[in-house]
C-alpha cells in the first residue's frame, strides 16, 4: 500500500488531475476519467474555504489522505478539516439574504438533538430547496451524495459535530462527544463507474 497526504488552505482545482491518474491507474490499470473524484474533491475544498471559519474564507487548512491499495484495486480517501464543522457553520450564517431565511427555516426544523435528521435533509438538498424553492443538485454536500448515487464513489461517511453518517448504508449516528470540523471518507473501487480517457 501507498499512503499520500496533502495540505492546503486553497481550492486547488489542478489537483484532481494527478489524483485521478494515480487512482485511476492502480483500480483500472490504466488512465480513466473519473468524474465524481473530481466533483468531490472541489466540493469539499470549496467547503472548507468558505464555511470552516465563521464569517471568514480561507482560514483553514484541509488534509486529503490517499490510500493506494494495489492488490485489492481500490484507493480509500479521507478528507479533513479542522473548522467550526456542518452544523455550528449553518448555526451562524449571516443574518441576511437567502441565509436569513435558512437559518430561520433550520432553527424551526431542528435543535441540537436532530442534528442527524438535518444532515440527511441538507444531503438531499431539502433546506435549500424549502428556503430558495429552487432544486439544489451538484453543489456542497448534495452534490457530494450523488456522486454516491452515480456509482461514482463508493462507501461513504461523514463525520461533523455531533453525527457519525454512513451515508451508503443510510445509517446515522448521533455521538457523545463533538467532533470539531468534518471529515470526509470514500473508496472508488472497480465496480465504480468511470469514463475512457480523453485529453
Amino acid at each position: 500500500n501507498q499512503i499520500f497526504t496533502r495540505a492546503n488552505k486553497e481550492v486547488n482545482s489542478e489537483l484532481g488531475l494527478p489524483v485521478m491518474i494515480e487512482t485511476s491507474e492502480t483500480v483500472f490499470g490504466r488512465k480513466r476519467t473519473l468524474k465524481g473524484l473530481q466533483r468531490v474533491l472541489l466540493e469539499l475544498m470549496h467547503n472548507t474555504n468558505n464555511h470552516a471559519v465563521l464569517n471568514k474564507k480561507g482560514e483553514k487548512h484541509w488534509w486529503l489522505s490517499v490510500n493506494h491499495d494495489k492488490e485489492n484495486k481500490k484507493v480509500s480517501f479521507i478528507f479533513l478539516d479542522y473548522g467550526v464543522g456542518i452544523f455550528e457553520s449553518l448555526k451562524n450564517k449571516p443574518e441576511e439574504g437567502k441565509w436569513e431565511k435558512m437559518r430561520t427555516f433550520i432553527s424551526g426544523l431542528v435543535k441540537k438533538d436532530d442534528n442527524p435528521d438535518l444532515l440527511q435533509r441538507l444531503l438531499e438538498g431539502e433546506i435549500h430547496m424549502t428556503v430558495t424553492g429552487k432544486h439544489y443538485r451538484g453543489k456542497g454536500l448534495p452534490g457530494i451524495r450523488e456522486a454516491m448515487i452515480k456509482n461514482e464513489i463508493s462507501n461513504l461517511n461523514i463525520l461533523s459535530n455531533n453525527v457519525f453518517f454512513d451515508v451508503s448504508n443510510n445509517i446515522y449516528t448521533e455521538l457523545d462527544n463533538e467532533f470539531s470540523g468534518t471529515f470526509v471518507s470514500w473508496v472508488i473501487n472497480s465496480n465504480n463507474n468511470n469514463l475512457e480517457w480523453i485529453l
